[in-house]
């Protein structure tokens, strides 16, 4: 059985403006509009470029300092190393950090400090947190861990870096609560950390196309359903079991039943296996093209009549990729036109009704103009113009047509 991996962007491949990518008004409205479902969405825990950047080691250190100042060395020099991921957990390896008493003065059970209790409850979010994300990637690995054109896997490029520095952070958390729980008259404004639930840094920042991905879902999952109150959009997120701040992942998706018994599934960026590999997971949809790697589109939309051995029965189906393009140039369509080949699992039946690319843009570029489209595509091709920060009335109109298609489709 071929272990596959998510595509890769051939070398060349354009897909975004890059000046998309300098500061924009609608930037900070997306920002807004994610964070207020939740800064998981906007804010990645283990970041990918140092771990300066990242928001667990962030707070780490934070706990740390307010640690020191309510400790004191148990020999005659001070410890003034400063803190460090690794440093820190070899530290904990040699039992360093358990050393130290408090300063004198009250005689407070350490267990019983409020501050100290509420530090300790915080590292075990950090640890569970910290857990959750490396079950997650790992749950990807087979996906992504394949040589594309030679080069190395998206795993080890991308993933083994950020498994490291959640590691590490599992390691240093332990350490300091440890040391917390032998401690007392730590400064009580540490507190504005906990109450915080996080100190972020812009650098832990998504990308931006992440970030647009995640604000489409959004945007998709509102045409069917409505405003999204601070309760309901929670339940979009996924749980991890003790994530501080969730994201969405291939398990995110959202359920309505229709009146005529069918199912309506919105899912964000779900894997797109071979059929086997599909039938073995209990996903409806299966890639229906040979190829190395799974394909993992950012929205899918399914209609769904009943499982059959644990199934869904998928009879129709609606793929929506977002780019950061002002217009739908014909490289797009040629991204994202082999999702036409998407195919029922139960029954290998065609089920794709329409392909669309999400755009930051304030209309649809024109798609209607014959020279813009792909020679014969394989399925209707539409433009869902979607600018954070405005509602104009092209985007209206595209997801009303979007909704009454696959809400009214037989």
């Amino acid at each position: 059985m071929t272990a596959p991996t998510r595509e890769a962007k051939p070398a060349g491949e354009k897909s975004d403006d890059t000046n998309l990518s300098r500061p924009r008004p609608w930037h900070a409205a997306m920002i807004a509009d994610l964070l207020a479902v939740s800064p998981g969405l906007v804010y990645d825990p283990a970041a990918a470029e140092h771990p300066e950047a990242s928001p667990l080691h962030h707070e780490l250190r934070a706990i740390d300092a307010a640690l020191r100042s309510a400790e004191r060395p148990a020999g005659p020099a001070r410890n003034n190393t400063r803190f460090d991921a690794r440093s820190m957990a070899e530290a904990a390896r040699r039992g360093a950090l358990r050393r130290t008493h408090p300063v004198p003065g009250p005689v407070v059970d350490p267990r019983l400090d409020p501050v100290s209790v509420a530090i300790r409850q915080r590292l075990r979010e950090i640890v569970l947190s910290a857990e959750a994300a490396i079950r997650s990637i790992e749950s990807s690995r087979r996906y992504r861990d394949m040589p594309i054109a030679g080069n190395t896997t998206l795993y080890e490029s991308v993933d083994v870096p950020r498994l490291h520095m959640l590691r590490d952070a599992l390691r240093v958390a332990r350490a300091l609560a440890a040391r917390a729980s032998q401690v007392t008259g730590i400064p009580a404004s540490t507190q504005r950390f906990l109450r915080s639930r996080a100190v972020f840094t812009r650098k832990a920042q998504r990308p931006l196309s992440a970030l647009y991905e995640r604000w489409v879902f959004l945007q998709i999952v509102k045409a069917f359903h409505g405003d999204l109150d601070d309760a309901f959009a929670a339940t979009l997120l996924t749980d991890h079991g003790g994530l501080l701040h969730p994201d969405f992942d291939e398990r995110t998706q959202y359920l309505k039943p229709c009146s005529d018994g069918r199912t309506l599934r919105i899912r964000f960026e779900p894997w797109i296996l071979t059929r086997e590999l599909a039938i073995v997971g209990e996903h409806g949809l299966y890639r229906g093209v040979e190829g190395a790697h799974a394909w993992r589109p950012d929205v899918v939309i399914q209609l769904e009549r009943g499982t059959r051995a644990g199934i869904p029965v998928v009879e129709s189906a609606w793929i929506i990729d977002a780019k950061l393009a002002t217009l739908p140039r014909r490289d797009l369509w040629e991204q994202v036109l082999k999702y036409a080949q998407i195919r029922s699992s139960i029954n290998d039946t065609p089920v794709v009704r329409e392909v669309a690319l999400a755009l930051p843009a304030s209309d649809d570029g024109g798609i209607m103009l014959y020279e813009t489209l792909p020679p014969q595509p394989p399925v209707p091709l539409h433009v869902l113009p979607l600018l954070p920060g405005s509602s104009t009335q092209a985007a209206q109109n595209a997801l009303k047509r979007l909704s009454r298609e696959v809400l009214r489709a037989r």
